[in-house]
């Protein structure tokens, strides 16, 4: 049995009042925490690393040799961030990544090719199924996906810019701050002001000896490549977030098409799922597994929290009304569409000399 750290209600209610937070929102950022605390002592899954590969990599097959190299790896990370394996990596952990591919070869949900080299891929039909297994392990690497997302979309907007006034660090964690805002209601960050330091300890593991806040832009390129000698391999931490970008922009781009609308949450919700489900029939979403309730009710909190929507409590209902759209809510939907944009292009090129 492992306990998570005990909350003090009476200490959150204490400080609530002190800062002259509404309930609401003390109750919400507790039950984050809550989930937060919880996690910390949860055991990262071998099913959970494999999903991840799967779900993420740049290549749509891979050979298991290098499924077992890239899951040793990201191992290595549950181990550095202080989280646990449930299966030691010393002793066990490549026999239960080997049994946990075959496992899923056996039940249909990986395919396995008949080349020379045997590979094995994702059959797109069951995303959702390994992105369940997923979510055992993105509380753990969430940090690391928004550093190289941050990096990547850093990098590309510096060599668009071609001046550049501030330096590749403050770039670089202005980016990442707005991966954070964008994702405050799917994990329980740190505060602000304690985030960059967070951020600087992923830094560290991916290159120790890199002079991360001072380096330039070639600097932070040849940080990441001392990690990544194949660049593909990034992809596998930068689109662990992807699903969730993409859940906020079919729900950020709905709502700007009902602006003035009130919807009940559940409506909301169903017609959500069906404007999601036909962006999929045209081939607009990139992340199937993104059409999902529990993303779509954790956007629509945020889009409150942002004032991008108002509520109202009628009987047993909630009452959603889409406000006006606002300088910020474009920028958002630029932000979230240029996220998902960089996460279709190849690693290697944006990091080209």
């Amino acid at each position: 049995m492992r306990f998570a750290d005990a909350l003090s209600v009476k200490e959150i209610i204490q400080k609530a009042d002190e800062n002259n937070v509404e309930a609401r929102r003390t109750l919400q950022k507790t039950a984050f925490q809550l989930c937060k605390t919880i996690n910390d002592v949860s055991p990262i899954t071998p099913k959970s690393i494999v999903s991840s590969i799967f779900l993420t990599h740049r290549d749509l097959s891979l050979p298991f040799s290098e499924v077992l190299r890239i899951s040793d790896r990201m191992a290595d990370y549950v181990i550095y961030s202080g989280m646990s394996l449930s299966t030691p990596q010393e002793s066990g952990f490549r026999s239960a990544v080997e049994s946990t591919v075959r496992g899923l070869q056996k039940k249909g949900f990986l395919l396995i090719s008949e080349s020379l080299v045997r590979e094995y891929s994702l059959e797109h039909k069951k995303r959702a199924v390994l992105n369940f297994y997923k979510n055992n392990a993105i509380h753990c690497f969430v940090i690391p996906s928004i550093c190289v997302l941050a990096f990547l979309d850093t990098l590309k907007k510096r060599r668009a810019a071609k001046s550049n006034q501030k330096t590749f660090y403050d770039d670089f964690i202005t980016n990442a701050l707005v991966l954070r805002n964008i994702l405050k209601f799917e994990f329980f960050f740190s505060p602000r002001i304690i985030f960059p330091s967070e951020l600087i300890k992923t830094l560290q593991y991916f290159s120790p000896d890199c002079p991360w806040e001072s380096a330039d832009d070639q600097g932070w390129t040849q940080g990441f490549h001392h990690f990544f000698k194949d660049w593909d391999e990034a992809t596998v931490y930068s689109g662990l977030i992807g699903e969730l970008l993409e859940s906020y922009l079919i729900l950020m781009s709905f709502l700007n098409e009902q602006e003035g609308q009130t919807f009940d949450k559940k409506q909301c919700l169903n017609r959500l799922i069906k404007y999601g489900e036909a962006k999929k029939d045209v081939g607009d979403i990139a992340y199937p597994e993104s059409i999902s309730i529990q993303n779509f009710t954790n956007g629509l909190l945020s889009c409150v929290n942002k004032g991008y929507l108002s509520y109202d409590s009628v009987g047993d209902k909630t009452v959603l009304s889409v406000l006006p759209s606002t300088l910020e809510t474009e920028k958002m939907i630029k932000d979230i569409q240029d996220y998902l944009t960089l996460l279709t292009e190849r690693p290697s090129v944006i990091a080209a000399p």
